[in-house]
């Protein structure tokens, strides 16, 4: 998705025929007209009048992106933008590791067997850093795998935050209330068995860890047998059977709550309804959280996250409603802080709230528009 922000901004915040989704993919094959033309010819199953459709909707993307006058994008957006001889202005990564330049699908198609994947990743990776560095702004708001990205390659970068979520008020999620039951909620993409073949240090780098949640979920049932407390997950990310498995395992699957894939609304009504939020356990250092974090502190629940800040940055993040925790055990104890202490609990909601709203907000965003 390309935003482009034209002269008449402010009318376009009012008027959402203003607001466009292209067709193009955020993937590898945008990167080339030629590999691009390849996928659509698949895509369309070799239908010509299809191919033809789809090649007149890139010249229209193309024909929009010459006519604006502001470019903010994510994803593959400055490698497909310079196609066109066009810069980004404004370029914030999705997430760990800048996109297309060290990411775990980057890195995975880099060192594959298939020699064309591996030229077309190589390619995408070249037309990215290049163009990345043509950017007249590129914010990262994680000092971790993105600015190490960010340095390797020689990228500039100002350190920064981009606002990811827009929560808009509706019926449906105003009526939602917590549930009586005391409920973490964790709904991050499950990713940590290493069936990729990747090296165990560029593992340790990818793995979101999620098996530390269930082993501190367990933790904590065990030092509260009588706990009236669940765990809600959703199916989301490859290794969804291998926590079920690991459920099982412990004995503990009468307490685990499984949801299917939810649209965003959805998603925020599941994340509101439940008491707290646990997020995802990196083990590379200052890896801060993403959307998914962000989803949690924007619902005013407290959010219990991996990302080794250190122990004197501990009661820091506590004033912006955040328990850091690395290991199972510490999973566990933040757990039993907030079941144990309903003062301590509220606090943490409160202070969730109060950071959220300080960095997701139109007089922040105007700020970052003007400043950059």
């Amino acid at each position: 998705l390309h935003l482009s922000i034209r002269r008449q901004r402010q009318m376009c915040i009012r008027d959402r025929d203003n607001i466009h989704q292209s067709s193009i993919k955020n993937g590898l094959v945008s990167v080339s007209p030629i590999s691009e033309f390849i996928y659509l010819f698949f895509k369309v199953k070799f239908n010509p009048l299809s191919l033809l459709r789809k090649l007149r909707e890139t010249k229209r993307v193309r024909q929009q992106i010459i006519n604006s006058d502001y470019i903010i994008t994510m994803g593959i957006g400055p490698a497909f933008l310079s196609r066109f001889n066009r810069c980004a202005d404004l370029f914030s990564p999705y997430g760990l590791g800048v996109d297309n330049v060290e990411t775990g699908l980057m890195t995975s198609s880099l060192a594959s067997r298939n020699m064309f994947r591996r030229l077309i990743a190589q390619h995408a990776q070249n037309k990215q850093i290049e163009a990345l560095k043509k950017s007249r702004v590129n914010i990262i708001s994680d000092l971790g795998m993105n600015a190490s990205a960010m340095k390797k390659h020689n990228i500039p970068y100002v350190y920064d935050f981009l606002p990811l979520l827009y929560i808009e008020e509706s019926q449906e999620l105003t009526k939602c209330t917590t549930s009586s039951t005391f409920t973490f909620v964790h709904h991050g993409r499950h990713y940590w068995v290493n069936n990729e073949g990747y090296e165990e240090l560029t593992w340790q780098c990818r793995s979101k860890n999620t098996n530390l949640i269930i082993e501190g979920f367990k933790q904590f049932l065990e030092l509260n047998p009588n706990a009236d407390a669940v765990l809600k997950l959703v199916e989301y990310g490859k290794d969804v059977e291998s926590t079920k498995k690991l459920i099982k395992s412990y004995g503990i699957g009468d307490k685990v709550q499984w949801s299917g894939l939810l649209n965003k609304k959805e998603l925020l009504m599941f994340i509101k309804t439940s008491t707290v939020g646990v997020g995802e356990f990196y083990s590379t250092p200052n890896t801060h959280w993403g959307c998914a974090g962000w989803e949690v502190l924007g619902m005013k629940k407290p959010l219990i996250q991996g990302g080794y800040f250190g122990e004197e940055n501990y009661n820091a993040y506590l004033s912006k409603g955040v328990l850091c925790a690395n290991t199972a055990d510490e999973i566990a104890i933040n757990m039993i802080k907030l079941y144990d202490d309903e003062v301590f609990a509220k606090k943490m909601s409160d202070n969730a709230h109060r950071y959220f709203k300080k960095y997701h907000n139109k007089d922040y965003f105007e700020k970052i528009i003007n400043d950059f």
